[in-house]
């Protein structure tokens, strides 16, 4: 569309789920198999003119759900981040860390970047350790390209907000995020699960960063 959008409608399995611009697609236990997932963005004028987005998404019963959040100090504002470089269309459709020093051969790529309220590329690690100190790379036993959303959600290219990785863990799980412009921050504590879904907030404490103050850098005003 050439015109600012003014009419959303998001559409899960063909059915209109959503006419928010912010809205994303949270799997649970019940949404096991194969989904497809569309995005109408619709101009006022030219009345009717209107571009599709669509995504296809698997949810399987054996993969690890993860939910993050976090914030980059670089966009970060009074309460969220900016979304300057997605307003100006400055944000990459492929995966940005296939390149030293990240070297992530994923294949990460959308037709157009999902939603107008994301930041940024960062890319997911998951680490299975016995505690934080014995996370280190040796520990690694995934990664993923995901977004960042103004308010620190990190979603999926398919615009879920949680992560599935196809992989399984014997010890705990942590989690270190990365970023092109930003130092690595590792969580401090393991992942907590609740109802099949393991989840980690690095917004709501200093501590939740491994190494706490000297692990990142406060950005609350």
């Amino acid at each position: 569309a050439e015109n600012d959008p003014v009419n959303y409608s998001w559409k899960l399995d063909g059915l209109t789920v959503s006419t928010s611009a912010s809205y994303f697609y949270s799997p649970t236990g019940s949404s096991i198999g194969n989904h497809i997932i569309q995005v109408i963005v619709c101009d006022d004028v030219p009345a009717n003119d209107c571009d599709t987005v669509t995504w296809t998404i698997e949810v399987s019963e054996n993969m690890l759900r993860v939910s993050l959040k976090i914030y980059l100090e670089g966009p970060f504002g009074t309460t969220e981040m900016s979304t300057v470089l997605n307003q100006q269309n400055l944000l990459p459709l492929n995966q940005p860390y296939n390149v030293n020093p990240w070297n992530y051969p994923g294949t990460e790529q959308v037709s157009a970047i999902p939603g107008i309220e994301i930041t940024d590329w960062v890319l997911v690690e998951l680490r299975d350790a016995v505690d934080a100190i014995s996370a280190t790379n040796s520990t690694i036993i995934d990664r993923k390209a995901a977004f960042v959303r103004r308010d620190g959600t990190v979603i999926g290219i398919d615009g879920s907000d949680i992560l599935s990785f196809d992989t399984e863990f014997t010890n705990q799980l942590f989690v270190v995020i990365r970023h092109r412009d930003h130092l690595a921050v590792m969580s401090s504590a393991p992942l907590v699960q609740v109802g099949g879904i393991y989840s980690y907030d690095f917004t709501n404490a200093m501590s939740k960063a491994y190494g706490g103050a000297s692990g990142f850098r406060e950005i609350a005003l």
